[in-house]
């Protein structure tokens, strides 16, 4: 495909969806209709800006962004999207909370602004601003989403520089999972955007630049959901404390001094979460996540027993990502979610080998450790406490772009080693002989 080709594909694509998403939800647009397309244009120009020296990932973002954008009016455009928390708990809440500045400011205490009503919040001010548009809402949130997995896409590129981008431009831009549940107005795309962050400051490997997104993107993550929060500040305990950094002395001596203050920080994110979600002990953490077990067996895709224990539900962690399996699928998207894990799975077998290498070698790279450390979390944690192949697919986007990450990394890490050993050996034939028997 052309360059050229991309202007009329992403004008006709960007039109469709304005008329397809707008229209016919609410019938009016008030300032929203000025707002949206501006950030479109905004984003269609930073695309300019980034990828100019790229075509490929020019033309990946722009349909990466379409795509984005097409997902939020079918996710709007389904049955079950009027009876979900975006229609009936955020929307409503938030253009109720935006009729009363008043009520706006004084509504949540600080120690309330967390979860639920930290996205209601957010969805306030903006309907304060611009009206009560669920169309802005998704747009906008979808918009943050995709620069989330752009965010992801460049701590790839800066963590192995020398990897195939065009595979993972493809699979970060247009992995259906990562495109369809985060393009709603909602948790899951300030996640996206707040890991994204995140893993771009690790894969700097700590310098002052990754330090400050690190510290962005953190509070945002801990704000949304404190118990992802505490598990990525683990994460980054381990990756800031075995990972290489690959720099100077006094670098290396700054990270050891610094550590004291990295661990006050980690220390108050765990707290945090652990006061938000009101856990006083181990045994009440078990309790909440036998609680989730069983409250989340509702509906048509609800999965385990009741009865199971939590070894029992433990033992299936290592197969979280590649869930619901193609016999426990019963409606389309649980068989584009099975077609996912079947992919996955597949994926993770044909590079076990590098795998094995890449996890051995992980102190090389900060980033590999960070993606370890938050997916055995991850699996962990909501291996006991997930029942629901539906909230099971939105939840684990969080952690499937550092699972992403992992299979591109055995490759690279395989690729870059080949490249190594040809350059020596060219090295080697070059080099004088430096005895007399080398004849």
């Amino acid at each position: 495909m052309k360059p050229t080709w991309v202007y009329p594909l992403a004008l006709a694509g960007l039109l469709a969806a304005g008329i397809l998403f707008c229209v016919p939800i609410e019938g009016g647009f008030d300032l929203a209709a000025i707002v949206i397309p501006s950030i479109v244009i905004m984003c269609l120009a930073l695309i300019a800006v980034i990828a100019r020296n790229d075509p490929f990932l020019f033309r990946v973002m722009i349909v990466g962004l379409i795509v984005k954008l097409l997902a939020a009016w079918i996710y709007t455009v389904l049955p079950a999207f009027q009876l979900s928390d975006v229609k009936g708990l955020y929307f409503d809440s938030a253009r109720q909370l935006a009729g009363s500045v008043t009520y706006l400011t004084d509504v949540f205490s600080l120690h309330q602004l967390w979860g639920t009503n930290l996205i209601i919040e957010f969805g306030a001010c903006l309907f304060a601003v611009i009206g009560p548009s669920l169309a802005a809402a998704m747009v906008l949130f979808a918009i943050a989403s995709f620069w989330g997995q752009f965010l992801f896409y460049r701590a790839f590129v800066v963590a192995f520089p020398s990897a195939n981008r065009s595979i993972a431009t493809l699979l970060f831009f247009l992995f259906p999972s990562l495109v369809y549940w985060t393009a709603t107005f909602g948790k899951d795309a300030v996640m996206m955007f707040a890991l994204g962050l995140i893993s771009y400051g690790v894969a700097r490997r700590f310098d002052t630049k990754g330090w400050g997104i690190i510290l962005i993107g953190l509070p945002l993550a801990t704000l949304v959901r404190p118990h992802i929060g505490a598990f990525v500040v683990i994460s980054l305990v381990a990756s800031y404390l075995f990972g290489d950094i690959k720099s100077s002395r006094k670098t290396i001596g700054l990270k050891f001094l610094l550590f004291p203050l990295f661990l006050a920080i980690s220390v108050g994110v765990v707290t945090y979460a652990r006061n938000s979600l009101e856990l006083g002990s181990v045994e009440d953490a078990q309790a909440m996540s036998d609680y989730s077990y069983k409250y989340n067996q509702i509906g048509g895709s609800a999965f385990g027993d009741e009865s199971s224990t939590q070894i029992g539900r433990l033992a299936q962690a290592p197969f979280l990502m590649f869930r619901p399996f193609p016999w426990e699928t019963n409606n389309g998207p649980a068989v584009i979610a099975s077609c996912e894990g079947v992919v996955l799975l597949f994926l993770v077998v044909l590079r076990r080998d590098s795998l094995f290498r890449v996890v051995l070698n992980a102190r090389d790279t900060p980033l590999i450790i960070f993606a370890i450390s938050f997916f055995l979390i991850f699996s962990v944690v909501f291996s006991v406490s997930l029942s629901n192949f539906g909230l099971l697919a939105r939840q684990r986007v969080m952690v499937l772009p550092l699972v992403l990450t992992l299979l591109l990394a055995s490759k690279s890490s395989v690729a870059a080693r080949r490249t190594i050993r040809l350059k020596d050996a060219e090295l080697h034939e070059h080099l004088p002989c430096p005895t007399p028997y080398c004849s």
